[in-house]
């Protein structure tokens, strides 16, 4: 079964373990025709410690997902049937930190308009679980460094110490390589191409595209956290800006 499962799922902070034997976390609504749910579907996650074990799906969003926050630890599938990051729409990482490991079948990275750097590498061979996975900068200095509990064969990172047009080195086992952001993006998978462009997903082709009244970019996130939310503008948040929240609670 899924371990957060909801039409919009937000999570705002705290310490988030999440073991699944489907999607770790998934925003879907089956009752709803499928546009109307890609129009409303929304994973945000604003900040916390977050960890996934699922065999589904890590994070599976019918609509998009915004990242702008937190520290996020995915271990995703080992069968290729699904991904440790997937969605229907767009996926835009703001801030944070972000590790997604899992299998190579239908991975997919990052939408390219991110604000934040990642990047997605398919390794030829499956790595054992504890295997290290480390990101070094020109200066030879690490600026990543994390081993996985599960193995894995794809591994998607986003951190603030990735820099565009920087060159990088991901070292993983035995191998050691060398790679470039450009568009604030890396990738050596055909599971990822600029949006727009339409990309290959998993064995299949699907383009992608914004739903209407959708911008591609980051929607704005709240600052205040206490009390009621509002209710969403009509048409979902994917059709204006996230509304704001009330003043937080004085310590």
């Amino acid at each position: 079964e899924e371990g957060i499962e909801g039409l919009k799922v937000e999570i705002y902070g705290g310490d988030i373990s999440v073991i699944s034997t489907d999607d770790g976390i998934n925003a879907a609504n089956s009752n709803m025709e499928e546009d109307v749910e890609r129009e409303n579907a929304k994973i945000a996650i604003y900040g916390g410690k977050i960890y996934v074990n699922a065999e589904g799906d890590g994070i599976d969003s019918n609509g998009m997902i915004c990242i702008y926050g937190g520290e996020i630890t995915i271990e995703g599938p080992t069968g290729n049937d699904n991904a440790s990051v997937d969605y229907d729409t767009t996926a835009l990482i703001k801030e944070g930190t972000l590790l997604a490991t899992g299998s190579a079948g239908m991975v997919v990275g990052f939408s390219r308009e991110s604000e934040q750097g990642w990047m997605l590498y398919v390794l030829p061979d499956k790595m054992v679980a504890g295997e290290t996975i480390i990101i070094m900068n020109k200066d030879e200095e690490v600026i990543f460094e994390a081993a996985p509990d599960k193995e894995f064969q794809s591994i998607i990172i986003s951190t603030s110490g990735f820099e565009n047009g920087e060159t990088y080195t991901l070292v993983c086992g035995d191998m050691e390589e060398e790679f470039t952001l450009e568009n604030n993006s890396f990738s050596n998978s055909r599971g990822m191409m600029p949006f727009g462009e339409g990309f290959e997903h998993g064995a299949g082709m699907m383009p992608h595209e914004f739903p209407e009244g959708m911008e591609s970019q980051m929607l704005p996130p709240p600052d205040r956290m206490e009390g009621e939310r509002p209710e969403p503008p009509e048409g979902g948040f994917m059709a204006g800006e996230m509304p704001e929240l009330p003043e937080p609670p004085q310590n």
